[in-house]
């Protein structure tokens, strides 16, 4: 995924009425796919033809998708819902931080790279 332009998210907090719905709706949606992508990995895994040889370089890759899916999703967990009012805000602040150091997606990861665009541009919207 290429570089994001963070300038335009701002550090205002976010006032109580700013929370529109679509952003928390894909929020969630991230967090679903991370958790479903887990599942996919895991099942990927799960039948990986056997025996497996030391120098499988598809497996390997597919266990380091699986560590960065992990990471990522356990980082989304800690931050959880969008809470209401001032804790939004500060919750934004800290949904910033996660974007800002999410590890690039794996390149048959369309549907993830799209929702961190998603993410990234509603929350440059919603801080104006």
């Amino acid at each position: 995924m290429p570089p994001v332009d963070r300038s335009s998210i701002s550090a205002e907090p976010l006032s109580e009425d700013a929370r529109p719905d679509g952003f928390v709706e894909l929020w969630e949606a991230f967090r679903e796919h991370l958790a479903a992508r887990t599942r996919e990995i895991n099942d990927e895994v799960a039948r990986y033809p056997r025996p497996i040889a030391r120098c499988d370089v598809q497996l390997s890759k597919v266990l380091e998708e699986r560590a960065r899916v992990y990471r990522q999703m356990k980082l989304a967990a800690e931050l959880g819902s969008m809470p209401p009012g001032d804790a939004g805000a500060r919750w934004l602040k800290r949904l910033d931080d996660y974007l800002a150091k999410l590890e690039p997606c794996g390149a048959d990861d369309d549907k993830e790279a799209v929702l961190r665009s998603r993410l990234l541009s509603s929350m440059a919207r919603i801080r104006g």
